[in-house]
């Protein structure tokens, strides 16, 4: 028997086969109808707002504003957090709500006419990062609780904003500058950590570019008694999502998806899938990372 282990990092849209721009923030990335929270003592809470200045759903912060006929506009950042990558809440000017790689949402939102909305553990805010519905709950003190999804009422969005480029080499500002103040050390093409992927690359499989031993990678492959299945592991990372390919040809054929859908991460630093094959004498595997609700 021949097993072929091969890994490829690719983002949705954005891979290594056919690289593109990352987008700018817009006015609001929520799916109409469905923009629309509930709060028990104030009513109906448009999240799209005019729609020009609607609530973004980011990979690491929201901006915008939240509308209620009954208390007004809320601000939910301004997009612009002091250190380039989330906003620290710890004061008046540097505030908004932040986007976990978990896809919790956590920090404060801000209203002249009802003060501070707190986005916090107990109400466990967030957005789902297969579907983008936003569930749980935000508290402000002066109105209660704010219900994301309501009865037949939610807000979701389609996308994660990946936010400000401002170096032009396709890796969003927050994701460069998480692990440096400089947004010359991490280029397109470069590998700051030397492990054989690419700076890029790291942002498309969330992996960490200053650590040459954080890299996708397949570690094993077990095949049961009669080769109908396989069992990969690969390093996985929470905030991507997977897909397993296979080429059960060779020779140039083209890889295919695995028909098992997109895999969320285990627990800890690996994943398992269960993946069938037709022919186990020969076949290749392959992983992508996917970034959730990629734009």
């Amino acid at each position: 028997m021949k097993v072929i282990c091969k890994t490829v990092l690719f983002g949705l849209g954005v891979g290594l086969w056919g690289i593109g721009m990352v987008p700018a923030l817009a006015g609001t990335n929520l799916v109409e109808p469905n923009v629309y929270a509930y709060a028990a003592n104030a009513g109906w809470v448009n999240a799209a707002g005019d729609t020009t200045n609607g609530m973004v759903v980011g990979e690491n912060y929201c901006s915008g504003f939240i509308y209620g006929a009954n208390f007004g506009w809320v601000d939910m950042g301004d997009g612009s957090p002091v250190n380039g990558v989330n906003y620290s809440n710890a004061n008046g000017v540097d505030f908004g709500v932040n986007v976990e790689t978990d896809g919790r949402l956590r920090g404060f939102a801000y209203g002249a006419n009802i003060g501070w909305i707190n986005f916090e553990e107990m109400g466990n805010p967030r957005v789902n990062l297969i579907s983008g519905v936003l569930s749980g709950h935000a508290y402000s003190a002066n109105m209660g609780w704010i219900s994301l999804k309501h009865g037949e009422g939610f807000v979701q969005t389609d996308s994660l904003e990946p936010g400000p480029d401002s170096d032009g080499d396709t890796i969003p500002d927050a994701w460069e500058l998480t692990g440096t103040d400089d947004l010359a050390v991490l280029t397109k093409t470069g590998d700051v950590d030397g492990d054989g992927a690419d700076d890029f690359s790291e942002y498309l499989g969330g992996t960490d570019p200053f650590d040459s031993d954080s890299v996708l990678s397949i570690t094993q492959i077990v095949l049961d008694q009669v080769g109908s299945n396989a069992d990969i592991t690969w390093n996985s990372v929470t905030g991507r999502l997977y897909r397993v390919e296979l080429n059960e040809a060779l020779a140039g054929a083209a890889f295919a998806d695995s028909t098992q859908g997109d895999f969320t991460p285990d627990s800890g630093l690996s994943t398992t899938a269960t993946v069938p094959m037709l022919d186990p004498d020969k076949i290749a595997f392959r992983v992508k990372a996917i970034r959730p609700l990629a734009p």
